[in-house]
């Protein structure tokens, strides 16, 4: 009874303090987004001395070149804030802490609050942001049931790896076949990735070996710390530094990370000494960075759901992939050629939200934590999102990880740890596939997983197979050399399963048909694209067939398209 009364005391003191703090920053008129900050959104960018027929002058050439494989253009919202309106605000007397391109708005800092009146006032000025504070909450049902099955069975202590991995780290590895990528020769080169974290102390320690190869070799080209306003990132936190060293380490016969060989821009962005809503700014800013420098994939060992002042604490329909700051930045750092590799989160089986943001985001692959025996890891963040979609994307080891600690190497937890592994042989397989879109990337690892044809909220598509999935991109590419068809159809000749992958986002209805060479309708079935988690469809009601030549006809709204399809074994 005693303790049922000091939860009760505990609770009306979290609402006693809600309501109190919510009244204070209510008489100020303005919602600070951290003690002292609040974010000014502009109307436009207009008077801006950037012109999107000069790239050069904000983008890097490697982000250009990552725009242009991918067929990418430039937009209105690759150009900076207009700096007019970033002097405007300095002259009333602010001090401007950071921008959002993306987001099109600037953090300003002061303790004068009357000056924020002078700010809402000016014609560029859209908003200074409030929190959404909608009553009601979208409710979905939260799978809770821990999966204890055993998902794959692996052959995979092999004797001629090219990599001595270390005993545990080769379970990390083997799990996803990714010694096959590196065997071949793909082991992340000239892969640029973005880390976004709360700090990498520890990565210069000479007793933290994992770094040794990739400062003597260069591979750290970049370094940005966004909460402090500075190029040294190896400060406050080594959550960062553990999160790289799963990625990069190089220890022969101790620990091989996922891809020792790409090229790495450490941004920090989080302020691990307080949780506020100015950290999704910050991320904004950093994903921008990491976009303008050229980086390739970014990792996202973060997430946000609840904060110091509670009025921007994210409700349940927040979570629906496209209304945080965050996530937002997340999508359009998708679109513009990147891969963005987000932890699920560590909330478990709690009450909704149960996922964090950025990992409800359209565009992203996020990822849940398994034991290394393949069970579910009880802390692993679950789906689905807000709006109905199955979240985590994918699942790699994030109970009992094997990782660099400041000083030794041994074993953590989270979701935070689960991602590099992805992120990584992400790495290696892009690199395999160099022509490949970001999207086209995530498809083909999605499409991999062992859950792919039954997804559920815990495990989303399951654990990806990255051999299968570079076997995928390279039968994309092969049909992609032969055919300009938008639609193409893969393996050709095929066994079990024919895997249909529509290339452009045009095809949303789709009907497709399959014949004997008799005429005889064998497979017949309409499609919403929208409604499928990748753009392909696989099919697999031929494997009882006879071995043979076969008509494949989909049509769409405007087109019709057939091919000869030969089934064998």
């Amino acid at each position: 009874m005693w303790i049922l009364k000091k939860q009760i005391i505990n609770y009306l003191l979290t609402i006693l303090f809600t309501i109190i703090s919510h009244s204070l920053l209510l008489c100020q008129d303005y919602y600070q987004i951290a003690p002292g900050k609040y974010w000014v959104e502009f109307e436009d960018k207009n008077n801006n001395t950037f012109s999107i027929n000069q790239p050069h002058e904000f983008l890097s050439n490697r982000a250009i070149e990552r725009r242009n494989r991918q067929g990418i253009s430039i937009t209105l919202n690759d150009l900076p804030v207009s700096n007019s309106y970033i002097s405007t605000l300095q002259d009333i007397g602010v001090q401007v802490i950071t921008t959002s391109k993306w987001l099109n708005g600037a953090v300003i800092a002061t303790d004068d609050t009357d000056l924020l009146d002078s700010i809402t006032n000016l014609s560029f000025v859209a908003q200074i942001a409030t929190p959404n504070n909608s009553e009601s909450q979208t409710d979905f049902k939260i799978d809770k049931k821990l999966r204890n099955n055993k998902f794959l069975e692996f052959n995979s202590f092999k004797d001629h790896d090219y990599y001595n991995y270390g005993i545990y780290a080769k379970m990390q590895i083997n799990m996803h076949h990714g010694e096959e990528l590196h065997n071949a020769g793909y082991r992340g080169q000239d892969i640029l990735i973005a880390i976004l974290d709360g700090g990498f102390f520890g990565l210069y320690n000479s007793n933290n070996l994992s770094f040794d190869s990739i400062i003597a070799n260069g591979q750290i080209k970049f370094a940005r710390d966004f909460v402090e306003d500075t190029n040294i990132v190896n400060v406050s936190s080594t959550h960062g530094m553990s999160v790289l060293s799963i990625i990069c380490a190089n220890i022969s016969g101790t620990f091989i990370g996922s891809a020792p060989e790409a090229d790495f821009a450490l941004i920090r962005t989080e302020d691990a000494s307080a949780e506020n809503i100015i950290e999704e700014i910050f991320w904004a800013a950093g994903a921008e960075y990491a976009d303008s420098i050229g980086a390739d994939i970014i990792n996202v060992s973060l997430g946000y759901t609840d904060y110091d002042i509670p009025v921007w604490n994210h409700t349940n329909q927040d979570f629906d992939g496209n209304t945080t700051w965050i996530s937002k930045a997340a999508n359009i750092a998708a679109e513009k050629g990147m891969l963005v590799v987000v932890a699920a989160g560590n909330n478990g089986t709690s009450p909704p939200p149960n996922l964090g943001a950025p990992a409800d985001s359209y565009n992203v692959l996020s990822v849940g934590a398994l034991q290394a025996d393949s069970i579910f890891a009880d802390f692993s963040s679950q789906g689905p999102t807000a709006d109905g979609r199955f979240k985590p994307e994918v699942m790699s080891v994030g109970k009992g990880t094997y990782l660099q600690h400041n000083n030794a190497t041994g074993f953590g937890n989270g979701t935070s740890f689960s991602t590099p592994i992805i992120t990584g042989l992400a790495a290696c397989l892009w690199q395999a596939n160099k022509n490949a879109s970001s999207y086209e990337i995530m498809d083909a690892i999605i499409s991999s997983a062992n859950l792919f044809y039954n997804p559920n909220d815990s495990l989303g598509y399951g654990i990806p197979d990255f051999n299968s999935a570079n076997k995928i991109l390279k039968d994309i590419e092969k049909q992609k050399n032969e055919s300009d068809n938008q639609i193409l159809a893969f393996p050709n000749p095929f066994a079990h399963n024919l895997i249909l992958r529509f290339n452009q986002t045009i095809y949303n209805e789709v009907n497709i048909s399959i014949y004997n060479v008799t005429g005889q309708i064998l497979f017949c079935k309409n499609y919403n694209l929208n409604n499928l988690p990748t753009r392909i469809i696989r099919i697999d009601d031929l494997k009882n067939e006879i071995n043979g030549i076969y008509i494949l006809k989909v049509e769409t709204k405007d087109d019709i398209f057939t091919t000869k399809i030969i089934k064998t074994e």
